[in-house]
């Protein structure tokens, strides 16, 4: 579980999302992933962007 922790805050994911990712791959179904999900709109995308980067800055700036 602690590898699991340290390798999803480097990725900045959570490490359900992580474990959901490895239990895809083990079950081949992996590329199958995010199909269902509709199409972001521009400004979903952007925010999303957004969000990420500030996640960045905070972090890097917390160092």
């Amino acid at each position: 579980m602690a590898i699991a922790a340290g390798s999803g805050a480097r990725l900045s994911l959570s490490v359900k999302t992580l474990g959901a990712g490895v239990v895809a791959e083990r079950k081949a179904t992996l590329a199958k992933v995010g199909e269902t999900q509709k199409p972001q709109s521009e400004l979903e995308a952007e925010l999303a962007r957004v969000k990420r980067e500030l996640a960045t800055v905070t972090i890097e700036r917390d160092i």
